[in-house]
């Protein structure tokens, strides 16, 4: 799933996630429990604390939930092998960036973002800029002011540090039936 052409760009690296997941940080599974405390504590009151810390953890991080696109990609796909009139079927948004998908930034700077979203059957098409958090090693939020237009501007915060990471997605999604949804990543480096 992550190979496909979607403009999550999730073909380049585990690490950046697509509708297939992303490669985990950690090589430990997330679905075992290891006690890492020195006391060596494996009481069921210490176990039953550190998973509602990890439940908390990883709500607050949750992957996003790409299923229903997905889905609806592929029920569009099927469409198209059985309808041999290109009007009679959906047809995915095509996304752009207008500019630079890789930028290179200090913290405190302002940043414009410059996208371009056309729909090829004419369908109105909804747009949004949101933070992959899971994708990025920055783990602050990020304000996008404007996150429903296609230029909208980002402050790098100035407690984002050198090297660190901020992954930002361009999301369309189509009224046609069904809705499809395609994307364009941009990732911010603080120098």
């Amino acid at each position: 799933m992550n190979m496909l052409g979607n403009g999550l760009r999730a073909y380049e690296s585990g690490s950046y996630g697509g509708w297939g997941g992303i490669e985990p940080a950690s090589k430990a599974s997330s679905n075992m429990f290891f006690d890492n405390a020195a006391d060596g504590n494996n009481s069921a009151e210490a176990m039953a604390n550190s998973m509602a810390s990890k439940e908390k953890s990883e709500k607050e991080l949750a992957f996003p939930n790409f299923l229903p696109q997905a889905m609806n990609d592929f029920a569009a796909r099927l469409t198209w092998s059985t309808t041999s009139t290109f009007s009679k079927a959906n047809h995915e948004p095509v996304v752009k960036i207008l500019g630079p998908t890789n930028i290179r930034s200090s913290a405190g700077e302002k940043v414009p973002l410059y996208g371009s979203v056309t729909d090829p059957d004419g369908n109105k098409v909804t747009i949004k800029w949101w933070q992959f958090k899971q994708a990025g090693t920055y783990n602050g939020d990020v304000e996008i002011s404007k996150s429903d237009s296609l230029n909208p501007e980002i402050i790098v915060p100035k407690t984002a540090k050198s090297g660190q990471t901020i992954h930002l997605i361009l999301e369309a999604t189509d009224n046609g039936t069904p809705a499809l949804t395609r994307y364009q990543r941009v990732i911010i480096t603080v120098r």
